[in-house]
């Protein structure tokens, strides 16, 4: 059992904190083409359909529309075979509140 670290492994922590505080950080533009060809492919690893993408301007803005679009979805039955109608409502409600925020 280990019961104290290296130097060199203390710094390494040191070092890895410091990695992820830049990515958590960072506020330049992401690359969409990225981001939802790398999470299809962990979905399709793990049997999942293809995820739905949700771009937000901020965190507000994204518990807003977590919290704001099932009960909309309820209110409108919006299914699977709904989905389209998901999608338009989806974007209206994203660029509304994107728009006034």
């Amino acid at each position: 059992m280990i019961t104290s670290l290296t130097k060199k492994q203390e710094k390494g922590i040191t070092e890895w904190q410091e990695h992820c505080l830049k990515i958590g950080r960072d506020i330049s533009p992401i690359n969409k083409k990225v981001v939802e060809t790398s999470w299809k492919k962990f979905y399709k690893i793990l049997g999942k359909k293809d995820p739905f993408f949700w771009y937000c301007q901020s965190p507000l803005q994204a518990q807003i529309i977590i919290n704001i679009f099932p009960e909309i979805a309820k209110i409108f039955e919006i299914t699977d075979k709904g989905a389209n109608i998901g999608d338009n409502i989806g974007a209206n409600i994203g660029d509304n509140i994107g728009a006034n925020i």
